[in-house]
């Protein structure tokens, strides 16, 4: 019975990362939780005249796939928006880097659990 209060109480969380808006940098370093099939979003900061660059700097495939990315001016900044889904069981670290002509300035970094069991499988 008590696996099945943690089974369900991990569904229930994992649901309401799934609802709620973009990863941004306050998420940087945390784990992250996403059923299959589930897409989710990371939008990050950056300079308004583009001089610098957020990039993918990670091996995600085959458990997630990056679906697109775009980039927005919005109040005086550039806006990152990385678009994933999740296609299968395991964990990877979603790491996107912050350059300027190959200079890393800044690092985000996100752990993704993926799948139905939740972080049953990250311990």
């Amino acid at each position: 019975m008590k696996f099945l209060k943690l089974i369900l109480v991990t569904c229930i969380i994992t649901s309401l990362f799934s609802c709620s808006g973009p990863l941004t940098e306050s998420n940087n370093n945390q784990t992250v939780e996403y059923q299959l099939g589930s897409p989710f979003q990371i939008q990050l900061e950056g300079d308004a005249e583009g001089k610098n660059k957020w990039l993918l700097d990670s091996k995600i495939e085959p458990i997630i796939t990056l679906i697109n990315q775009n980039t927005i001016f919005k109040d005086g900044k550039m806006l990152y928006n990385f678009n994933f889904k999740v296609n299968t069981d395991g964990e990877k670290e979603v790491v996107l880097i912050y350059q300027n002509d190959g200079i890393k300035l800044k690092v985000f970094q996100v752990k993704v659990i993926a799948g139905t069991m939740g972080r049953i499988l990250g311990d």
